[in-house]
């Protein structure tokens, strides 16, 4: 929370200290920490326009999320990168398909109404 603070004050360069002087990635309990740790990242280095590593984190955070059926986790990646990073944007919408699950209908049937 921290860093993306930082970032959202316009303050991206001591976020990218931060980053680079804390074991953040060591500090996270769950998967989902660890995606979301991917997703600070990514957005602390585009910030900093280091596009290269911002596109690994949030690839990075894409395939833990898809991995582990966490797709709370891309919407956050899309708002970030979708203008900067096509590419990625697209990666995350392709991980969004892929885990959406269909929906029954309300009587239980699998055929369509």
């Amino acid at each position: 929370m921290h860093l993306r603070g930082l970032v959202h004050t316009r303050r991206p360069d001591l976020a990218t200290d931060l980053l680079g002087s804390r074991p953040y990635v060591r500090d996270c309990d769950t998967t989902a920490m660890a995606g979301d740790f991917h997703v600070t990242t990514g957005e602390v280095l585009l910030a900093c326009a280091d596009t290269s590593q911002a596109e690994a984190a949030f690839q990075s955070a894409i395939t833990i999320a898809e991995e582990h059926r966490l797709p709370h986790q891309i919407p956050r990646t899309l708002r970030s990168c979708t203008s900067r990073l096509p590419a990625v944007g697209e990666l995350a919408h392709q991980a969004l398909e892929r885990l959406r699950i269909p929906a029954s209908n309300p009587a239980g049937s699998t055929q369509a109404p």
